[in-house]
């Protein structure tokens, strides 16, 4: 997919499509969302509202293929800001420790998990989070040893 064709509905493994069937998720229940996990049980459901029944990458069962989509499609609004919220927490947690090397190894493994969730979803996979709570606590734990 390149910035030019960025509208059309084939390439990068049919996520654009996806996508769209993901924001009429979204549209339909923009509060509370579809349910936990419920975007792969609920995709067909949307495909049609999306006019993609039968188009490239459509099939029952997809992935997301975002983390913020996947949230917010399924968990809403709110589940959107509490997860960008503490995203957020996070972020200013390793900024404070950017001086040291640990920080930025941090910083690193942060700007990883969320620039992958651009195309992917790890969200219900342990490496997300082990690595999310890896960027966390070496920064910490380095410093603390210094001390």
């Amino acid at each position: 997919v390149t910035i030019p064709n960025l509208g059309a509905t084939h390439g990068g493994s049919g996520r654009i499509n996806i996508w769209r069937v993901g924001w009429e998720m979204v549209k339909a229940n923009p509060v509370i969302g579809v349910g936990l996990q419920n975007f792969p049980a609920r995709f067909e459901q949307y495909t049609e509202a999306a006019g993609l029944s039968g188009a490239y990458g459509i099939y029952p069962g997809r992935d997301p293929h975002n983390i913020f989509l996947a949230v917010w499609a399924e968990l809403g609004i709110i589940g959107l800001t509490i997860f960008a919220g503490f995203l957020w927490h996070i972020f200013k947690k390793l900024y404070y420790y950017r001086f040291n090397s640990s920080g930025v190894l941090g910083l690193l493994l942060f700007f990883f998990l969320v620039i992958f969730g651009l195309s992917g979803t790890l969200l219900y996979k342990k490496p997300f989070w082990i690595g999310l709570s890896l960027a966390t606590v070496i920064p910490i734990v380095a410093q603390n040893e210094r001390d």
